[in-house]
């Protein structure tokens, strides 16, 4: 399975430890302890609703002295986003708490997609950052099996178009991607997996078809190879907050 290093060489952004063990740990035990509810979708009608022949999840009600935690690390790293993509952030849709039990799972999908109502279309940048690792052994604590977050996409060529590379996850990883690739969680097959999902949003949709059209989902390999030397230059930091009154995607 691909290192995390590996996914920063295509233009994702990655950052190893962005939350230390610690936080990860106390951050799991809230979000089993916390109320939560099934994760949803956005459907044909425009509207949030669970699917769970598409995406089976439960998102918790973590504490807000949890999500005001996780927001402002997230908002350090607003000046970095805005580099790597190359494109200007004005806010952050999220924190949500995601926890993937046996069988859970998410289909190949895309975090915005034509037509995508105002809400979801300004999406600009997708973060996913892990609290927990995959395990080898069932009986390993805090690890799963299973639940490989997958991308596709990343690499030119028609002959690499549905071949889909998983990312190795880690406790406090963070990795983050433009919301037009394709990716997938594959199916829990025990354990429970613990994650935290955020977007980055912009402005209107016409400066997205642009900045997507210089540095697409797949990027050109220029582009790539600029962004690498300018992340191994860089340190982490930056700003973003939203309301959280519906849980998606």
């Amino acid at each position: 399975m691909p290192r995390p290093e590996f996914f920063g060489k295509l233009g994702l952004f990655v950052v190893s430890e962005f939350l230390d063990l610690a936080t990860c740990g106390r951050l799991r035990s809230e979000m089993l302890e916390a109320a939560s509810r099934k994760g949803k979708i956005l459907a044909k009608t425009r509207e949030f609703e669970v699917d769970e022949s598409i995406r089976r999840v439960l998102c918790s009600d973590v504490p807000k002295s949890t999500e005001i935690l996780v927001e402002a690390r997230l908002a350090q790293l607003k000046p970095q986003l805005e580099e790597h993509f190359q494109t200007s952030l004005t806010g952050c849709d999220g924190p949500y708490f995601f926890r993937y039990g046996p069988e859970d799972f998410y289909k190949p999908h895309r975090d915005v997609v034509p037509d995508s109502p105002a809400e979801v279309e300004n999406r600009r940048v997708s973060v996913i950052v892990f609290l927990n690792a995959r395990g080898e052994d069932s009986s390993a604590e805090d690890s799963y099996g299973g639940g490989a977050l997958t991308f596709y996409g990343l690499i030119q060529g028609a002959q690499w178009e549905n071949c889909g590379f998983p990312l190795e996850a880690a406790p406090g990883l963070l990795v983050a991607f433009r919301p037009g690739i394709l990716h997938e969680v594959s199916p829990v097959a025990y354990g429970q997996r613990f994650t935290i999902a955020a977007w980055f949003t912009g402005g209107s949709s016409a400066e997205s078809s642009a900045e997507s059209s210089a540095a697409g989902p797949r990027g050109s390999e220029l582009k790539v190879r600029v962004q690498v030397r300018k992340r191994s230059n860089r340190a982490v930091k930056g700003k973003a907050k939203t309301p959280k009154q519906r849980k998606r995607q």
